[in-house]
């Protein structure tokens, strides 16, 4: 059985973020990653034999998150005022300092 050597090349939008290894096949960033700005990529992989045969695969890949913004408050300073007979449990202000991460990385605690 003969030997075939086999080339991998990427197209699409996405592909300039990823460089697939021509004669492997392996596929490694070529950027950094930003899952709030895009956290799913995909483009088109081909892989063509020495004698001139290809196929097509669709890759996509979901970027993960990381803990990597921290919250951010809608106002630097919150200002209210209660009267001294305001019922106990009265609402006085609403606090808003969300994150943009998502999941766990995204929970706001100590508001």
């Amino acid at each position: 059985m003969g030997y075939i050597e086999v080339f991998y090349f990427n197209t699409g939008a996405d592909s300039v973020t990823f460089t697939v290894h021509e004669s492997t096949g392996v596929i490694s960033t070529n950027a950094l990653l930003d899952r709030e700005s895009q956290d799913v990529y995909s483009f088109t992989i081909t892989a063509t034999d020495s004698g001139g045969r290809n196929t097509l695969a669709t890759v996509n890949i979901t970027v993960s998150d990381v803990n990597d913004n921290s919250p951010v408050c809608g106002e630097a300073v919150y200002a209210a005022s209660v009267a001294e007979s305001a019922a106990v449990a009265t609402s006085v202000i609403s606090v808003s300092c969300p994150d943009l991460d998502i999941s766990s990385n995204g929970e706001v605690c100590g508001l």
